[in-house]
């Protein structure tokens, strides 16, 4: 492409008017390349003469900074002084505008300056400042333009991709200059007449304070800035500018200066008090932020004063309090405030720093502060409130999901407060919750003010401690009063008994109380979601226990089933309860249920699977029910407490120590033949084959050894469909059989024949054409790192492709997904050392080695993702350990290829990395090491800052 200035000029030009989107983005992808292309450093001159519209000249002071930062090599070092000359008359002849250039030639010249400084420009920023001062003709706009230079610099520092040695160094030389610009900034702030210079002024100190004022030089400037948050046009940068003071790492160095200065912010509770008052909302914020970083960062010092003088302790309860009224902010978030979420930080962090002091002092602290956290419970009880009906219709989607995420802000808030008070706030809440019910048995009580209470509950219920639970008992007792008015009040009552359900377990009783309360909320499909996930914690937690009313709880379960009100999910989840509660009956009793209940699903199964029908509401209903029958496997365990007692139907406990029989076993026997037909007539439906698998997982996961009964029948199935559809799931519930049973002797010639057939069957699928089948190989990558991990011997049988195995790995460590590239390194791993080990198929690795080997250093050349590297080095390791002179050959031979394993690196590195690598043979670590520091050099980012950050990233 030809990038000369009027080529430019007039595609700035086309690209701002209303062109198409396709002419646009090439009109773009040109000024991109224009942009860094050498020819920039002529044209961007030509672009920013006075003549030139305004978008042609920004873009030309945007070339000009482009090519700075980041093609600063291609200066000549001889042209040093006349860029810098150039720049700075540039800057000077648009001090009155536009604006938009002006900015961008500052931020020019700022990447000028910390390019040259200290050794091409020593002492710069004096120089700049010495320079504007100098001229007395327009000082106003003058002085303007400094401080907007000043202003970028520290940004353009923070953003720059500076070298890591270099970016020390001109940081280093910027705090030099601090007491310079502190000192100038305080001058002009003093004198200064003008609002705009005012305002560049504060966003000057703003950006400098991130780099660091050191607190007792800059203290009058910081001081003056307090002042300017009572100016309403400089409000906003000063808050901005206080902000970025407080947040400083460094303040904790200078104790003394930070407590004056929390003075001053607690001067501000009364512009707080007029802002609220005022219902201006955009002071309120400012000050809130403002007030809850100070605090935030500083409450290990709001700590220390109150451990300290009477004037302290003035300071610390007065900064407290203050963040006391943030969080209370009157209104409702997010609608009539936007500032009571700020505090959520500080109070975690103060409580931690309470906890975290000495006990003599956390003693007295917990004195001075459990107050304050009590009254915060009582603020945030009225924040987490919804608003009257009436007024939440008419919120819209993006304000109920804020007001949600704001609940359970407060619901992590309440959590931490109970870490302080314990006991007293459970006593409180359940106080507070007995009061509004009877107030509600003989008035007209919001409903609001019940699910609040029943909401703070739910919060800090998993935390609690069951000493601290005793007031939980009359709250149960009082569950059946709740008034049945609205459906979110239900809701949460039902959240409140499922998060109290390990607590019944100390309380059993209760489960006459909540249950029932659960069943009701069935018949209601607003309350189904809530009614299910509570019934599944409590009767989980609880099955010892349910014993005395599972017959009626099953048949109200049933009948919820079968009214068909239940979305499909709630059907899964309620089926699961029922598993559970089942497990508690005798034998008999489990073969009623499943012959009345379970078997008419099943058989609706086999009706549509043989039906023909292959529409979408028929997929879906078969689905369902496979995840029925998963979610049954899960729970259905009749050996699920084997070693306590249980209670009888008269509620007396049996021992049960004797293993009885899995009615799981008995169910599958009689569906197999219909999950054939499922899978049979439905082989092309991947979500059908993947819940059948996920239901094959959970009753392995349930039965174990007891799954022994079923191997043949259902290896055989899985074997069948995979041969028809290789489908990753399949490998995924096998790879679970044969690492259970792989070392059963009685089974190894079923378990052989599975490994090799899915084995020979995979590599087939994957070999016509691996771009399609990367899941696959993923799926392959994982079944076999895990089952020769297990027992390499399956490795050994004659029909097994060893050689397409090795291939495979060797594939899958080239695949972009690192999951993938881990699990193949984990296989081949172990089949290195299993080949090591049978020496007659050796020939496997002499055959293949150098292929994985280039694959490898290809893979640390470049062609990988660096966080695929690591697992690498368990293969070198395993090549190195048992096959080290074929590994130096290999290497050598890489070495004398010369743009291998890419045209950056040389031969030298290569020789480099070889030694290195073939002396280690045992210390992994220094192998992870040795591939990194070579991926950062072939790739070009060795020593570079991102190459830096990303390795920390990734180790």
């Amino acid at each position: 492409m030809e990038f000369t200035a009027d080529k430019v000029e007039k595609a700035v030009i086309q690209f701002y008017q209303n062109t198409g989107h396709q002419q646009a983005a090439e009109i773009n992808q040109y000024l991109i390349s224009a942009q860094i292309s050498k020819e920039a450093w002529s044209f961007c001159w030509e672009l920013l003469q006075p003549n030139q519209a305004v978008e042609v000249q920004f873009f030309g002071a945007n070339a000009l900074h482009t090519k700075i930062a980041r093609f600063w090599h291609e200066v000549p070092s001889d042209e040093i002084e006349a860029l810098r000359t150039q720049i700075l008359q540039l800057v000077i002849s648009y001090a009155s505008g536009p604006q938009i250039v002006l900015t961008r030639l500052c931020v020019a010249l700022a990447s000028f300056l910390l390019q040259t400084m200290p050794e091409r420009w020593p002492g710069a920023v004096n120089s700049i400042v010495n320079m504007f001062n100098q001229n007395n003709e327009q000082k106003d706009q003058n002085e303007v333009v400094l401080f907007k230079i000043l202003r970028v610099l520290p940004e353009e520092y923070i953003t720059s991709h500076l070298l890591p040695e270099r970016r020390g160094l001109v940081r280093n030389e910027l705090l030099k200059d601090v007491k310079i610009v502190a000192d100038l900034l305080f001058h002009n702030l003093t004198n200064s007449r003008v609002a705009l210079q005012s305002e560049e002024i504060l966003r000057c100190f703003s950006s400098w304070s991130q780099l660091g004022f050191p607190l007792p030089e800059s203290e009058p400037l910081i001081l003056l800035t307090f002042e300017a948050l009572r100016v309403d046009s400089l409000f906003e940068v000063a808050v901005e500018a206080l902000i970025h003071v407080f947040s400083h790492p460094d303040n904790h160095k200078f104790p003394l200066s930070m407590q004056r200065l929390l003075v001053r912010v607690v001067q501000l509770n009364e512009m707080l008090t007029r802002a609220i008052e005022d219902r201006d909302m955009d002071v309120c914020q400012g000050l809130c932020k403002l007030a809850v970083i100070a605090a935030d960062q500083n409450a290990k010092l709001i700590v220390s004063l109150t451990l300290g003088d009477d004037q302290q302790k003035q300071i610390a309860f007065g900064l407290v309090n203050m963040i006391l009224r943030c969080s209370g902010m009157p209104g409702f978030y997010p609608v009539d405030e936007c500032c009571s979420d700020f505090p959520f930080g500080f109070w975690y962090n103060f409580q931690d720093e309470i906890l975290g002091s000495s006990n003599d002092q956390r003693q007295v602290l917990l004195q001075v502060f459990c107050p304050v956290y009590m009254s915060l419970v009582t603020i945030l009880l009225n924040k987490v409130q919804y608003p009257p009906d009436s007024e939440y219709q008419n919120w819209n989607p993006e304000e109920r999901e804020s007001h949600r995420c704001y609940r359970q802000d407060i619901a992590d808030s309440l959590m931490y407060s109970y870490s302080l008070l314990h006991q007293p706030l459970v006593g409180f809440l359940c106080q507070l919750l007995r009061d509004v019910l009877e107030r509600a048995r003989v008035q007209s009580v919001p409903w609001q003010e019940i699910e609040t209470l029943l909401f703070a509950l739910t919060s800090i219920a998993e935390g609690i401690q069951l000493d601290d639970c005793e007031p939980m008992v009359s709250a149960f007792h009082l569950l059946p009063s709740i008034p049945c008015t609205n459906c979110t009040l239900v809701s949460q009552a039902m959240y409140f008994i499922g998060a109290f359900s390990e607590w019944m377990g100390e309380h059993p009783e209760m489960l006459l109380t909540a249950i029932p309360m659960l069943l009701q909320g069935l018949s209601n499909p607003e309350l189904a979601i809530a009614a299910t996930l509570a019934l599944k914690e409590v009767v989980q937690e609880n099955q010892i226990y349910v014993l005395p009313i599972a017959s009626q709880t099953l048949l109200e379960m049933k009948a919820a089933l079968e009214s068909n009100l239940l979305k499909a999910s709630e059907v899964v989840r309620l089926m699961s309860c029922m598993g559970y509660i089942v497990s508690t009956l005798p034998f008999d009793k489990i073969l009623e249920f499943v012959f009345t209940t379970l078997f008419p699903y099943v058989e609706e199964m086999k009706n549509l699977a043989s039906s023909g029908d292959f529409s979408v509401h028929t997929r879906s209903t078969i689905i369902v029910r496979i995840q029925m029958l998963a979610a049954l496997f899960s729970s259905l365990n009749t050996n699920f407490d084997s070693e306590r007692e249980r209670p009888s139907e008269d509620g007396q406990k049996n021992s049960t120590a004797e293993r009885k029989p899995e009615p799981t076993v008995y169910i599958i026997q009689q569906i197999l033949p219909v999950i054939h037909m499922v899978l049979k007539n439905y082989s092309s439906e991947p979500q059908i084959i993947g819940e059948t698998c996920e239901m094959f997982k959970r009753a392995i996961t349930s039965l174990h050894d007891d799954f022994l009964v079923l191997l043949n029948d259902v290896s055989s199935l899985l074997i069948v469909t995979f041969d028809v559809t290789s489908h990753p799931s399949i490998l995924d519930v096998s790879k679970q059989i044969l690492v259970l049973f792989v070392n059963n002797a009685e089974q190894r010639p079923l378990l052989q024949k599975m490994f090799t057939t899915l084995c020979n069957r995979t590599l087939i699928t994957v070999s016509s054409g691996l771009q399609n089948h990367t899941d696959l190989l993923e799926a392959l990558m994982h079944f076999l790192g895990q089952i020769t991990k297990k027992n390499s011997n399956v490795l050994k049988d004659e029909s097994c492709d060893l050689v397409g195995l090795f291939q495979a790995g060797v594939a899958g460590v080239q695949m972009h997904e690192a999951p993938t590239s881990k699990a193949a390194c984990q296989f081949l791993s172990n089949f290195l050392l299993f080949l090591h080990q049978v020496p007659a198929l050796n020939d496997v690795v002499v055959k293949n080695g150098q292929h994985l080997v280039d694959v490898l250093l290809r893979a640390v050349g470049g062609e990988s993702p660096r966080n695929n590297i690591d697992p690498m080095a368990d293969v070198f390791l395993m090549l190195n350990k048992f096959y080290g002179h074929l590994l130096s050959q290999w290497m050598n031979e890489a070495v004398n290829r010369n743009g291998f394993p890419n045209a950056r690196v040389t031969r030298e590195q290569k020789e480099l990395f070889t030694k290195k690598l073939i002396t280690e043979r045992s210390n992994k670590r220094k192998v992870k090491e040795l591939l990194l520091e070579f991926t950062l050099l072939w790739r070009g980012l060795i020593n570079t800052e991102y190459g830096i950050q990303t390795s920390h990233k990734i180790t």
